[in-house]
């Protein structure tokens, strides 16, 4: 009972120790943490502006307001490292990232406020470096607070090197930029000090940093963008339908989300956004703009005639996109420039185009917010200078049809794609900037081409990735490497990607935007599921009606697969192919193609050959690479299998309808072994050392069964010994115990002058005696000659307190056939005498009974004693030295059918029984 609270105690000592422990200031457990996005200069939380030189005049706050770009953001994660005893806490804080920022100045008429000057570090995307084999490691402190929330020490882990940022200073009335490098800290141990000051402050009821408030203080401000405890996200957007739909899709710059819809009609979304986002919420057939900011809560509502309602702090902004969304997609851009005689005329066409778009703005500014303004505003620069390069782009960069590609292009056209901010966007992970920088990149591309005599080929990766890295820098970069790769993974087969290995193991170690290496890392997966001699990465498809079916691969001939997915491919020829090739099973898995007004068969010429299987399987949209490796952008893919069923060769595309390399793999596929040299070669490796180990196993195990049958058998042996040797040392002290009794009666006789029946005593107890000492040796007795033993004592004792005792045995028991454990009656005998009629004198009665029941022998000593007053069972009673020795020679001689039990009721009785075997 001890051993057990005491090790409960142990257990719980260290939940007892950690409940001692003050708490926290801030509820987290070890392990737990957050990350805040920190602005320092703005008054007006985390996302204010300053107008951009783009602007027209009339826009902007006027002198003496404090609105602008933020001067200083970063991102800083607090990880909790452990409680102490005194409830202080040990915080490991990492500068995250450092983002862009603008230096403003007053114009040269001094009523307005302008950039002078951009500058930006971005620890998501450091300047690229091929061959790295490591991230470069970040800013790091240690944070030690009270209870209070007090700051105890701030130490640096690492030391703080000046990294090199960019500054380009702006002309207010040409635009006009020239740049210069400068070093500084990443972040001081000043602003981290302040910073801290303030998270602490914001401590909620709860504890924790405030999830869903931007909050603003002086001249700082800050947001919470991620926590390992976050329920939910720091953005809010929620409402009713009005209509049967069950769920709504959310699509926002960066992300998709679907948003199931209750049986009410009710829904809740909430999301956590690092930055403005423009999206649109798709509802049946109607498409909602929407402009969110993190901390911006948004509520639509439709009633039951489709009107809509906008509510929140997010209303003004979402009508602001509904209103600029129109302007954007006023006109199929790619047809309306092959319309254009020239660039002059896009840019007339433009300009019109922007009138519209500044008195729009003019409109809202007093409802939409000083960020909204300035998102469109700026997304509005960057369209403009993305239709300019597309005009370019599609016209082969000419200006004119009647002059040579790059001549005469206007000034004002270059000048914007010299000077638009390309690495230090405020919005860079907004689509308008994502869709100039590919724009920019092949313009930069054709230029460079064409001023070395070539021409504007831009076809393959690698193109694509020496033009990138000599062009761009920070997010464009890396945002463009991470194009390239997916495009390339996606429509190359698992050879010709293995070249892109040391380009993709770059590019993960580079960059540290977790939404750009996420889809990479994902991609290159499945695309390494191609790999020969694999498996398919499927056995079963799913069907346009949901069922799933499972791919017929022969076992005995080629298998070639091909996924059309709608590519141009000629009916009759792929016919002829396939007739001029019987000894190969082709498996025609073909798709309708999406929003396709009248489905039909594509089959209708193949799926009468004995050799051909068609399987119409459903299109799964932007999941069809994931689902069947087929990329969406890529023409008719095929797959060869050889006879086992294996990947011979991926990702084989027709071109013009011929097949040439299609013809080589069924070549190559017919040559392929069922096991190649190497498997051959470790398959007897394997089977050399397999069978090597069997036999040292063989042979291990049965030196161990000899050795553990030699042990099992020694240690009967010893268990034997030690037996005899526990029952010799229990007699010996049963003997000695017996002895010291008899004694004492004689010693009683003749201190009462009882000579003669002393005499007659010692006689009786020499016979005893020597049948004691005879059997002193023997583990176990006849019951002859116990029973005669127990004659001898009895008679002892009579002479000594005169009762009247009684032995009778059953006439079915041969006591001289029947063998029991020595001297284990005598202490029952001796109880009943001493304890039970001794006082009586010749009232007492003894009686010995000996009977059998099957292979017990029941041994019952009844005395008319006074009895007990406790219950005759309880062990408590029979705790004498004679008692327990019978006890434990029962234990050691017998099963667990031996047994010893007391009953009370005109006297005392005690049953002896034992497992009996003859002699």
């Amino acid at each position: 009972m001890k051993r057990t609270y005491y090790l409960l105690l142990l257990l719980c000592l260290p939940l007892l120790t950690a409940a001692a422990k003050p708490p926290g200031y801030l509820a987290l457990q070890p392990g737990d943490w957050f990350e805040m996005q920190v602005t320092f200069g703005p008054k007006d939380g985390p996302y204010p502006v300053l107008p951009s030189p783009y602007l027209p005049e009339g826009f902007g706050p006027a002198k003496g307001t404090t609105s602008f770009l933020c001067s200083r953001r970063y991102t800083v994660k607090y990880l909790l490292l452990q409680q102490l005893a005194n409830g202080n806490q040990q915080y490991r804080i990492s500068l995250e990232r450092a983002a862009n920022f603008a230096q403003p100045a007053l114009s040269q008429n001094g009523n307005r406020y302008l950039p002078t000057g951009w500058m930006g570090y971005d620890s998501y995307y450091p300047s690229y470096i091929q061959g790295l084999t490591q991230k470069p490691p970040k800013d790091v402190f240690t944070l030690e607070i009270t209870s209070q929330g007090k700051t105890v020490s701030l130490l640096e882990d690492s030391l703080l090197q000046p990294v090199t940022i960019t500054m380009t200073s702006y002309g207010p009335a040409t635009n006009a930029a020239s740049s210069m490098l400068i070093t500084t800290p990443a972040i001081s141990i000043v602003d981290l000090q302040e910073n801290i000051q303030h998270v602490m402050a914001l401590r909620t009821r709860e504890k924790l940093p405030p999830l869903l408030t931007p909050v603003s203080m002086g001249g700082y401000s800050q947001l919470l963008v991620g926590a390992s405890y976050l329920p939910g996200g720091n953005t809010l957007v929620k409402g009713s339908t009005g209509t049967g739909a069950k769920e709504i899709t959310l699509q926002l710059s960066d992300s998709t989300y679907t948003i199931p819809v209750k049986a009410n009609g009710e829904f809740i979304c909430p999301l956590l956004l690092k930055g403005p986002q423009e999206g649109m919420l798709l509802l049946d057939n109607r498409n909602v703009p929407v402009f969110l900011t993190p901390g911006d809560t948004l509520a639509i509502t439709f009633d039951k005639t489709g009107a809509m309602t906008l509510d929140g702090n997010a209303a003004s902004n979402s009508r602001l996109s509904e209103a600029v969304n129109g302007l954007y997609y006023y006109r199929d851009r790619v047809k309306a420039i092959q319309l254009m005689a020239n660039i002059q005329e896009c840019m007339d066409i433009q300009q019109i185009a922007t009138d519209k778009f500044n008195a729009l703005l003019r409109q809202h500014q007093g409802d939409a917010s000083p960020v909204c303004l300035d998102y469109y505003q700026t997304a509005w620069k960057y369209y403009i200078a993305g239709e300019q390069l597309l005009f370019l782009n599609v016209r082969g960069y000419q200006a004119d049809r009647a002059l040579a590609s790059f001549q005469q292009i206007p000034v004002s056209v270059t000048t914007t794609i010299d000077t638009l901010p390309v690495a230090l966007c405020p919005y860079p992970q907004n689509n308008f900037y994502k869709i100039y920088i590919e724009q920019l990149l092949q313009y930069q591309t054709a230029h460079i081409s064409y001023a070395s005599g070539g021409k504007a080929m831009f076809n393959n990766f690698y193109d694509d990735f020496f033009s990138a890295v000599s062009i761009l820098k920070g997010y464009p970069l890396y945002y463009r490497l991470a194009s390239s790769i997916n495009k390339e993974l996606m429509q190359k087969s698992w050879t010709e990607n293995q070249r892109l290995k040391p380009y993709y193991q770059d590019f993960i170690q580079n960059c540290d935007d977790s939404k750009l290496t996420t889809p990479v890392v994902k991609n290159w997966q499945l695309m390494d599921q191609w790999a020969p001699g694999n498996k398919l990465p499927f056995s079963k498809l799913s069907q346009p009606d949901g069922q799933a079916i499972t791919l017929p691969i022969s076992q005995d001939k080629i298998t070639c697969l091909l996924f059309d997915d709608g590519s141009p491919i000629q009916d009759t020829a792929f016919l002829s192919f396939l007739k001029r090739h019987p000894e190969v099973h082709f498996i025609y898995l073909w798709m309708q193609e999406p929003h396709t007004t009248a489905p039909q068969r594509r089959d209708s010429l193949f799926r009468t050959l004995a050799h051909v299987t068609s399987i119409e399987i459903a299109n799964k949209g932007d999941q069809n690479y994931a689902a069947y490796g087929l990329a969406k952008i890529g023409n008719n893919n095929f797959v060869v299998l050889d006879k086992w069923g294996r990947i011979a060769n991926d990702h084989i595309h027709s071109t013009y309808n011929s097949w040439p390399e299609l013809e080589e793999a069924f070549k190559a596929a017919e040559k392929i072994p069922r096991f190649s040299a190497a498997q051959k070669a470790s398959f007897l490796n394997i089977a050399g050392w397999s069978l090597g180990s069997i036999l040292l196993t063989a042979l291990a195990g049965i030196w161990i069964y000899r050795v553990r049958v030699r042990r099992l058998q020694q240690g009967a042996t010893l268990k034997a010994t030690i037996r005899d040797l526990e029952i010799k040392a229990i007699r010996s002290q049963m003997n000695p115990h017996f002895i010291f009794n008899a004694l004492n009666s004689i010693q009683s006789l003749i201190n009462t002058g009882q000579f003669k029946a002393a005499n007659s005593y010692l006689v009786k107890f020499s016979q005893l005696l020597r049948s004691v000492l005879h059997n002193a040796e023997k583990n176990t007795l006849p019951l002859s000659d116990e029973l005669a033993t127990i004659q001898l004592y009895c008679e002892l004792e009579q002479l000594r307190f005169n009762f009247n005792f009684e032995m009778t045995v059953d006439p079915d028991i041969e006591p001289d056939l029947l063998s029991i454990p020595g001297m284990i009656i005598q202490p029952l005998v001796e109880n009943a005498i001493v304890h039970g009629i001794a006082a009586k004198g010749a009232a007492g009665i003894l009686q010995i009974k000996t009977t059998r029941q099957d292979n017990v022998l029941r041994i019952s000593i009844y005395d008319n004693g006074t009895g007990f007053t406790a219950a005759p069972t309880d062990p408590a009673q029979h705790n004498g030295i004679g008692l327990k020795l019978v006890r434990e020679r029962l234990q050691l001689f017998t099963t667990h059918a031996g047994n010893l039990q007391f009953s009370n009721g005109t006297g005392t009785t005690a049953l002896l029984t034992i497992p009996i075997e003859p002699a």
